[in-house]
């Protein structure tokens, strides 16, 4: 009975509203090539606490039309809740993501990420994770600035837990088109995780805003 009295550390996860910002800047732009950087930041506890903030570098090679290969680098810092401090994390990305275009304007992809994580008071041990990601878009201009509504879901496969544990469901999704060179995504996003109890998951409402600035180098111009 005293151990339920301690006042846990861990944030209420179930039902807890989040928001989740991001920008992403395209620092070079190739006909083959890109590079982009990413810097991010996510709020739980009915989004007044800071529960995770990242830095990510991606270099992206295409192949062919169709296809994108991926490998990054990303750091993070997350805890579980209010009182719980901020622990590091390192991160090897290897991507393969296949895309298609469908038919009456529907457009198909796909993200297929290995994820192999250093995580701060682990010793050197990995934790190799991957994650499959499959969205449905169309254009669509319903709103001023509107470019495109679609629909996604991302699952999760941890291989040390060995068990499928995580789940995002993207109901809706648009995107705006701000300028000629930056873009917003706005979303809604049921998150899901399985509790460590015996066939619990519980799940969180999150808000999410993701800028794209299209190439820094052609929004600030050419050197004088």
């Amino acid at each position: 009975m005293a151990l339920f009295l301690i006042p846990q550390a861990r944030a209420d996860f179930n039902n807890d509203v989040q928001y989740w910002w991001k920008t992403e800047i395209k620092e070079w732009d190739g006909d083959k090539i890109d590079v982009n950087g990413e810097v991010e930041m996510r709020f739980n506890e009915d989004v007044t606490n800071l529960f995770n903030w990242r830095l990510a570098q991606k270099l992206i090679y295409s192949p062919k039309k169709n296809l994108d290969l991926g490998i990054g680098y990303r750091f993070e810092k997350n805890g579980n809740g209010i009182n719980d401090p901020l622990r590091r994390q390192h991160r090897l990305e290897l991507e393969v993501n296949p895309h298609f275009k469908l038919f009456n304007g529907i457009n198909l992809k796909t993200r297929n990420r290995f994820e192999f994580r250093w995580k701060e008071g682990k010793g050197a041990e990995l934790f190799p994770r991957y994650r499959h990601k499959i969205l449905l878009s169309s254009s669509a201009n319903w709103l001023p600035r509107m470019e495109e509504i679609s629909v996604a879901n991302e699952f999760f496969y941890d291989f040390d837990a060995d068990k499928y544990n995580q789940n995002r469901f993207y109901p809706l999704r648009a995107k705006f088109k701000l300028t000629s060179k930056i873009s917003l995504n706005l979303y809604y996003m049921v998150l899901s995780k399985r509790d460590s109890q015996p066939g619990g998951w519980q799940h969180a409402h999150v808000i999410g805003t993701d800028f794209k600035l299209n190439s820094l180098r052609k929004i600030i111009g050419p050197k004088k």
